[in-house]
Formats: structure tokens, C-alpha cells, sequence
């Protein structure tokens, strides 16, 4: 299965997931003129993910010829406000970077990845502490449909925290939305955490790893695995 391509490569800014040093080679990059232009889905640092319907290649990004659209957050900016809009409600969350990509499911990958529709986003998060986390996922909870047994052993028994810290919180399952959130050790203070959305037909349910690709050893925001990096 072919990782997710990016046309272009922003430099990023220190992320919460880790560093990411871009190399001079990827300065300029020129494409067939015909190219449809990859849309910047984030204004004035805000974007809304809206997942009361089913989301269309257009709506997260994905032009055609492309089978994965990524944005970070602006250099010097603290994250990107990033409103999830879900059938139980709504989730506010402060990111670092987004993406989605329409690959489909790891079992079951499209004939062709650079049309089919979208199977699955991720909003990725960083929080000073596992106290922070626990607080964003005990007042969110509801709305993502977070397991109990997951949240209590991950985050903690309550807000305060006091969790493992590691693993996949199952959440909502509404047809074809499923909804998980990763806790991942942070190279630095508190947990980095990605807010996972797939949109697989029922049949395709129960998958645990997303699709999208993972961030590295060293926490590294997820990045297509040809995307070139320079400094």
C-alpha cells in the first residue's frame, strides 16, 4: 500500500509531536501546469472538521490526483483550533497538525486511492501533562463515545489523571464513522494525543490502526513516508 502523497511540504514550526527539518531540495517544486491547486483548508488559524454527514474528497482537501492532505500549524503559532462536528455533538481541540487521507481500509485498500472517497482523518494534539489530557477527554467523552474501561485505564480513573498514558481509547461507532483516540509517550512533557476518524462501510468496522501513517519513533507529527524533508 502506497503511503499518502503530499504535493508540497510546509516547514513546520516545532511541533508537539517532535522537530521536522526540511531539506533545501524541496525548496521549489514544479508540477504538470494543469495541476489543480491544493487547497489551504485553515483560515486565521481555525478549521472546522464537520462529520454530521459522510465527508466528500473536496470537503477535507483532497484535490484529485491526491490521496492524502496534511496542514500544520503556522510557525510561531501556538496550534490550530480545529471544531469536530460529530452526530453526538461537537469537540473544540488545539492542534498541531491535521490531515485525512483516502487510502481505505489496511485490510481492504481502493483501486485507486486518488479518487475514491475520504477513509479517514486525524487530529493531532499535544497537552503539558496527562492531567491535561484526561481533563480534555473526561469533558469530551460524551461526544466521542469514549469507552469507560479505555478512558479510566489510559487517562485515568478521573480528570485529575493518573492513567498508563499509552494505548487507543475506543470510541463512538455510528455506521460508517469510527471514532479512537491515541495517548503516546511526548518526548517532552505530557502525552501527545491523535484524535482518529475513519469512515469505513459497516463491514470494514473494528479496525484499530488507522490508515494514516504513524508518527515516528520520536514522536514525529505524520508525514507521508516520500514526503521530502530538508533543512
Amino acid at each position: 500500500m502506497s503511503a499518502p502523497r503530499r504535493r508540497r511540504s510546509r516547514a513546520a514550526a516545532v511541533v508537539a509531536l517532535s522537530l521536522l527539518l526540511l531539506l533545501s531540495a524541496c525548496s521549489v517544486s514544479v508540477g504538470d501546469p494543469d495541476e489543480v491547486p491544493e487547497p489551504e483548508l485553515v483560515e486565521d488559524g481555525k478549521v472546522t472538521l464537520d462529520l454530521r454527514a459522510r465527508p466528500t474528497r473536496e470537503a477535507l482537501g483532497l484535490v484529485t490526483g491526491d490521496n492524502g492532505h496534511f496542514e500544520d500549524r503556522a510557525t510561531g503559532s501556538d496550534g490550530i483550533e480545529v471544531t469536530v462536528l460529530l452526530p453526538t455533538g461537537s469537540v473544540r481541540l488545539r492542534a498541531f497538525g491535521f490531515g485525512s487521507e483516502s487510502l481505505g481500509h489496511p485490510q481492504e485498500p481502493v483501486v485507486d486511492s486518488f479518487t475514491a472517497p475520504p477513509s479517514s482523518s486525524v487530529v493531532n494534539t499535544n497537552y503539558p501533562s496527562l492531567q491535561a489530557a484526561a481533563e480534555q477527554l473526561y469533558a469530551s467523552r460524551d461526544v466521542l463515545g469514549l469507552d469507560e474501561q479505555d478512558l479510566a485505564t489510559l487517562a485515568g480513573p478521573g480528570p485529575e489523571g493518573g492513567g498508563s498514558g499509552v494505548g487507543v481509547i475506543e470510541g463512538l461507532r455510528a455506521g460508517w464513522l469510527e471514532v479512537d483516540v491515541e495517548l503516546r509517550g511526548g518526548t517532552t512533557g505530557g502525552p501527545n494525543v491523535n484524535y482518529l476518524f475513519r469512515y469505513y462501510d459497516s463491514r470494514s468496522r473494528g479496525a484499530v490502526v488507522s490508515s494514516l501513517p504513524a508518527p515516528d519513533a520520536d514522536g514525529s507529527q505524520h508525514r507521508p513516508a516520500d514526503d521530502t524533508r530538508c533543512s
